[in-house]
């Protein structure tokens, strides 16, 4: 999925910082994503961790993330509680702009 969707990230991204999210309920853990990644949208590493420790927005939430995604994501195979270490950059792009 990452070739189709790599030829669109930049268009994704601009429409990220044009545009302005809110929830629509008091969970406000998508938008958390879409800050993440754009917090690490020039990153080359392909694992990133969830709390880099610098100034950079901390991924606090992945409840959402749909069951196909988890191991792509995360490595893990099932939901754990608490959030992981580290996540795919690339894979958890593509799964919150999907």
């Amino acid at each position: 999925m990452w070739g189709y969707y790599a030829v669109r990230r930049p268009d994704k991204f601009r429409i990220l910082n044009k545009l302005e999210f809110v929830s629509t309920s008091q969970d406000d853990s998508l938008i958390k994503a879409m800050e993440f990644i754009v917090a690490h949208r020039t990153s080359r590493k392909e694992w990133i961790p969830i709390n880099p420790g610098n100034d950079k927005p901390i991924l606090k939430d992945i409840s959402w993330i749909p069951g196909r995604w988890l191991k792509p994501t995360t490595g893990q195979t099932k939901k754990k509680k608490g959030v992981p270490e580290e996540i795919n950059r690339r894979h958890f792009e593509v799964c919150v702009f999907e």
